[in-house]
């Protein structure tokens, strides 16, 4: 799904199957149409699940969001190299911003970019994090599906994982179920726009989530 050039070559991360969005297909699949639901179903079934994968390559490729959290990915960052315009430089520098699947350790990914740049190139690990999650079978998230369905009865409430770093991995390695929420409908063009210069939400949607939060918060007092 994702593509690495070095040396000329092109390398693949590969699919990793992650009980979280195995559950969030399963769960998706019965709202899909009949292709999209099939698809769903098998995407991680043990030999149709490659199979299913190939097919769907081009459009998880386009849907973003999506293809960022069923492989490892690589994103260079920052380049740096040389002082002056007529002066070939000794040293070149890269930072490439990595997200690892669950299950995958920050120094054996860097063993694996080593591999794939090859022994010309020296790579270090600059900071990484292991991956964690929380268990979403808890009366917690039963809540959080109560309130939402409260303010929409046809959302479908499902685990996810995040694309990104989150604060919560610090709670949860401490043994705190920890999870990341967004209680309210955003057009896709908004969602997109997340952590952006224009980054907002619609006033209803601001109303509609302070009541949803404030719900969760409530009855988090009730849970044993």
């Amino acid at each position: 799904l994702f593509r690495f050039v070095a040396s000329e070559e092109v390398a693949e991360f590969p699919v990793v199957r992650s009980s979280v969005i195995e559950a969030f297909l399963k769960g998706l699949a019965p709202h899909l149409g009949f292709v999209k639901k099939i698809g769903a179903d098998y995407f991680f079934h043990p030999w149709l699940g490659p199979i299913v994968q190939k097919i769907a390559r081009r459009s998880l490729s386009n849907d973003r969001g999506l293809a960022a959290v069923l492989s490892n990915t690589v994103s260079p960052t920052m380049l740096q190299a040389g002082y002056k315009m007529n002066v070939i430089p000794a040293e070149a520098f890269a930072s490439i911003d990595c997200r690892i699947m669950p299950g995958e350790t920050p120094g054996h990914f860097r063993g694996e970019i080593q591999r794939i740049v090859g022994d010309r190139v020296n790579v270090t690990l600059e900071v990484g994090s292991v991956p964690n999650e929380s268990d979403w079978k808890t009366g917690y998230f039963r809540l959080i599906e109560k309130a939402l369905k409260r303010q929409d009865r046809e959302a479908v409430v499902l685990p996810m994982m995040s694309a990104g770093a989150t604060d919560s991995r610090y709670f949860r390695a401490k043994g705190t179920i920890a999870y990341g929420i967004i209680p309210l409908l955003l057009p896709p063009e908004e969602l997109s726009g997340l952590h952006g210069k224009n980054e907002r939400i619609p006033l209803e949607g601001l109303e509609r989530g302070a009541e949803v939060l404030y719900e969760i918060v409530q009855g988090v007092q009730d849970l044993p």
